[in-house]
Order: structure tokens, then sequence, then C-alpha cells
């Protein structure tokens, strides 16, 4: 009777382990998908439902070990360790296509280091990168920048 209290203990013990280190059982939020770990933390940071609406994947593998998520109103959300204390960006819209068009995380922009943000006249929108950026505005579209004329410009 006593081997059976520790074997149990053991599975509860090992079964708690093992949930915790997954990003879908940890996971609190489900729209359309579970929204978990650091893709949950920008999600909720960012506005949650009312900005990103439902996801339409699952949690997926990036380049390098990173994470993505896609959601259903043009955005998503990308993470990787290593990347800006571990902090997960959405990137969205025009900015995400050209990013896409560039390679994606796996070439020269690397993974985004901020969200979207607004150009000082409000009307333009960009994301930083590891390895440059792309401005949005309506009149230019999306063009990225980067070297040095994105660390005098940027």
């Amino acid at each position: 009777m006593k081997s059976l209290k520790q074997l149990s203990v053991v599975v509860a013990v090992c079964t708690s382990i093992s949930l915790a280190g997954t990003g879908v059982a940890g996971a609190n939020v489900f729209h359309g998908h579970w929204i978990g770990g650091r893709i949950e933390e920008a999600y909720h940071r960012l506005g949650g439902w009312n900005t990103f609406g439902d996801a339409t994947t699952d949690e997926r593998i990036a380049k390098n070990n990173g994470r993505f998520q896609v959601f259903a109103k043009d955005s998503s959300i990308y993470w990787h360790a290593g990347v800006d204390n571990g902090i997960a960006h959405q990137v969205g819209g025009r900015i995400r296509n050209k990013w896409g068009d560039l390679g994606w995380e796996g070439a020269a922009l690397g993974y985004p280091i901020t969200d979207e943000l607004k150009t000082p006249d409000g009307v333009g929108r960009f994301n930083h990168f590891q390895g440059g950026s792309i401005y949005w505005s309506p009149d230019t579209d999306a063009h990225q920048v980067w070297g040095g004329i994105r660390d005098k410009w940027g």
C-alpha cells in the first residue's frame, strides 16, 4: 500500500511538471484555437479578441525554435525566447505581407522586436525587426529599411 501511495505521488508530480511545460495546457484563452504562453501575454497586452479576432491556427513552430500564431484580423504574433527578452510581438497587414515576401523570420529581418507602431505623423505604421524595419503608409505601401539608412532614419 505504501508503494502505491508513493507511485501515485510520483505520477501526480510528473503529470503536473509535464503539463506546466506545454503552451496549450497552460492556456486559458480559447478563441477558435487555444492561445497560451508568451503569445497569450501579447494577445492580452494589445487588446485581445477586439484587436485580433479568433485565432485561425494553433501555435506553430517558427525558425530556430520560435513560435507564432495567426489571427482572423490580419495579424500574427511571433515569439522567440532569445529575442527581445522573450517578449512576443504582433505583425499585421501590409507590413506582415512584406515581411513574408522577404522570407519571414528566417531571412535577413529576423524576428520582430516591436509590435506595430504609429509613425510620428500618425498616418503610417512600422515594425522593427532584428535586422531592420518595415514602414508602411497609405501612399507608399510597405518597404523595408535596414543597415546605415535604418540606423540614421529609423
